[in-house]
């Protein structure tokens, strides 16, 4: 996840550049849109909705909803959630390489449920052998994918410090075409060493690489799966409750029950153990107040993500 800043300078430098940006977003029951940024003005981006000219303008991005809506609208709300965009868009250069997208989707398969990196290891010592799963990985670029993938121990800053699994060699990923009404995707488990010692922040990422390509990426994803597993946490030590304040969120635990009060409007909470594994998903569209138990919640420390319409705000908390 982007901060509110980083995301606003990212966007401000592709405009500034003389690049349009592709965006897109959804309203709480999902349904969305793509449009186009095409230039801003302090905080407000100008829209242009691909209607016509309908309701073109400039928009903030908390509050993308246009008075008027052509083909390709929603049932209302907007356009706020979700929140994506498509950067870069240029022509060809000499001695660029097409870069492809490898990410995680949740998917079932003989009654199992995968969602992104899954392993039952808690203590990742150093020379002790333990397995991860990654599934499922999807192709979300123009063309196959022919490659290698492999687990690496990353620092806080998302820096390759090893690799601690072999690599394994992918001969064909499908791109995905939309017109099966399924979505092709691969699963695979795989052997890990560190051989490192552990420090504070350090995570698992699965990277992958083309064959013609020679740089490493990470497979990322969604708000429904795990894309890291969190090997020793960061921080310099743990309270009740621990913030990350990105829109000056609010978390207390009273109890054992978890009250969360925003600023402005979450859209979703998402609760992962220590070894960042998602345990929970809870949706509270349009609310700025909320609460939920976690009693019957194993005891233990987990992190709370809570999705916003303007970033996301990270905490810690300990149920008993």
């Amino acid at each position: 996840w982007y901060t509110s800043n980083e995301w606003d300078a990212l966007l401000k430098a592709e405009l500034n550049t003389g690049r349009p940006v592709i965006y897109g977003g959804s309203n709480s029951q999902r349904e969305g849109h793509q449009f186009v940024f095409d230039g801003y003005k302090a905080d407000r981006y100008h829209v242009n909705w691909g209607w016509g000219g309908i309701a073109n303008g400039y928009y903030l991005l908390s509050t993308l909803e246009p008075d008027q809506q052509g083909i390709g609208g929603n049932s209302g709300g907007g356009f706020s959630i979700g929140q994506n965009a498509i950067v870069g868009i240029k022509k060809a250069e000499t001695g660029s390489s097409y870069r492809d997208m490898l990410a995680f989707f949740k998917g079932s398969s003989g009654g199992v449920t995968y969602s992104g990196l899954s392993t039952t290891e808690t203590k990742f010592l150093p020379n002790t052998q333990f397995d991860v799963m990654a599934a499922f990985i999807a192709n979300y670029g123009l063309r196959n994918f022919a490659g290698t993938i492999a687990l690496a121990l990353v620092g806080e800053n998302g820096d390759v410090k090893e690799f601690i699994s072999r690599e394994h060699a992918i001969s064909k990923l499908e791109a995905m075409d939309g017109s099966s009404g399924s979505m092709p995707g691969s699963g695979y488990s795989l052997t890990c060493t560190i051989t490192k010692t552990p420090e504070s922040g350090d995570r698992i990422w699965l990277m992958y690489r083309a064959n013609d390509v020679e740089t490493w990426s990470q497979v990322q994803g969604g708000r429904d799966v795990t894309t890291e597993i969190v090997v020793k946490a960061g921080g310099t030590g743990l309270k009740k409750t621990e913030q990350n304040n990105i829109s000056n969120v609010i978390v207390t635990n009273d109890n054992n029950r978890i009250f969360i009060k925003s600023p402005v409007t979450m859209t979703m909470l998402m609760i992962y153990d220590m070894k960042g594994q998602l345990q929970k998903e809870i949706e509270c569209p349009e609310n700025v107040e909320f609460n939920f138990s976690c009693e019957d919640y194993d005891s233990g420390i987990y992190i709370l993500k809570v999705i916003t319409t303007e970033g996301v705000s990270s905490a810690k908390f300990i149920k008993n």
